[in-house]
C-alpha cells in the first residue's frame, strides 16, 4: 500500500501512536476541509492496525491485508458511502442496519474490523440514530472512522461519542513545492486557490486559469 500524504503528519503520528498502544478511541471523528487526505487517512490507518507485519509505521504493502485494504475488497473494512438507490445524497437507514447485521459477526481476518463512513455528515438522522450505541460501544475488536467536511451536521449525540480529529490546510509553501515537483503549472497560485488542500489543488490544476481567478 502506498501513500503520498503531505501535511497533518503529527496527526497521523497521533494516531498511529494510539494504534501501536492499542488506545485507539472506538469512534474517531476525522474532520476538515474537503481534499486534505481524510479519507485516504482512514484507510491508511486500517492498513497500519492489520498489517501482518505490525507493529509497523507504514503498511508493508505486500502482505494480503496490505494489498486488500486500498482496493476495497478487505471483508473487515466495510467503506460505507451514500445510498446509490436514493435520489438524494444520503446514508440510509437501511444501509446503518446492514452494517448492524454485519457487526454481528466476528472479524473474518482483521486484528480490528473498521467501519468507515464517508462522508459522515451524509447519515439521515434515523441512520445515525441507529448506530449511536454502536458507536460509543462496538463489538470488539471493532471500531468507526467517521470522515466530514461539515462536522457542524452531525447531529451533537454523534459528535459527543466520538474522537474528534481535525484535519488542518497545507501551508502554502509547502504545498507549492510539492503540486511544483509534480509538474503543476502555476503552483503557487493552485496552492492559494486550493486554500491549502492538496486533493483539491490537484483538481484546480487541470482546469483553466482564468476560471480559477473568476
Amino acid at each position: 500500500m502506498t501513500t503520498n500524504f503531505i501535511g497533518n503528519t503529527d496527526t497521523r503520528s497521533r494516531l498511529r501512536a494510539l494504534a501501536q498502544a492499542d488506545h485507539l478511541h472506538p469512534c474517531l471523528l476525522f474532520e476538515g476541509p474537503d481534499g486534505l487526505g481524510k479519507a485516504a487517512t482512514a484507510l491508511w490507518l486500517a492498513a497500519v492496525v492489520n498489517c501482518e507485519q505490525a507493529p509497523v509505521d507504514e503498511p508493508c504493502g505486500s502482505c494480503w491485508s496490505c494489498r486488500q485494504i486500498p482496493k476495497g475488497q478487505h471483508p473487515d473494512v466495510i467503506c460505507i458511502g451514500p445510498d446509490t438507490k436514493k435520489h438524494t445524497r444520503i446514508i440510509s437507514v437501511g444501509q446503518a442496519r446492514d452494517v448492524l447485521s454485519q457487526l454481528v459477526l466476528r472479524p473474518f481476518h482483521a486484528r480490528r474490523r473498521f467501519v468507515i463512513i464517508d462522508p459522515a455528515d451524509a447519515m439521515t438522522p434515523p441512520a445515525a440514530n441507529a448506530l449511536l450505541k454502536t458507536f460509543e460501544e462496538p463489538p470488539e475488536a471493532t471500531g468507526f472512522m467517521l470522515v466530514t467536511s461539515a462536522v457542524g451536521s452531525l447531529l451533537p449525540t454523534v459528535r459527543s461519542r466520538s474522537q474528534r480529529i481535525r484535519f488542518a490546510p497545507v501551508c502554502i509553501d509547502s504545498l507549492r513545492d510539492w503540486l511544483g515537483a509534480r509538474g503543476v503549472e502555476q503552483p503557487e497560485e493552485v496552492a492559494r486557490l486550493a486554500e491549502g488542500c492538496p486533493g483539491r489543488a490537484l483538481g484546480l490544476s487541470v482546469s483553466d486559469a482564468g476560471a480559477w481567478r473568476e
